[in-house]
């Protein structure tokens, strides 16, 4: 196999869509953007488990810090998007859950 170098800002989209459609944009084979995501260890884009809205979801400084201080389902509110990603928000800042 050919071992293809990738710019970094090329690097930075593995993982965020899907292999087949950074082939197609970089011109080179499905192989070659697979391996260089394996290789570096990022989990593939998965389209089902994937909403575009929240891909790039901003947390305001305000609202990190009330993780923790109030329940994730009133964060999700404020931040109208799914529980489950307050809660890996918090967990990955590890902030202890209040109830």
């Amino acid at each position: 196999m050919v071992n293809r170098q990738f710019s970094p800002e090329q690097l930075a989209q593995l993982g965020k869509r899907s292999d087949g459609e950074l082939a197609s944009e970089w011109n080179c084979s499905l192989k070659a953007v697979q391996y260089a995501r394996r290789k570096l260890g990022i989990v593939g884009f998965n389209r089902e488990k994937s909403s575009p809205s929240y891909a790039r979801l901003q947390w305001p400084q305000c609202i990190i810090d009330q993780l923790g201080k109030i329940s994730d389902r009133d964060i999700a509110k404020l931040m109208k998007c799914p529980v489950r990603l307050v809660c890996q928000k918090r967990k990955s800042l590890n902030i202890e859950y209040v109830a």
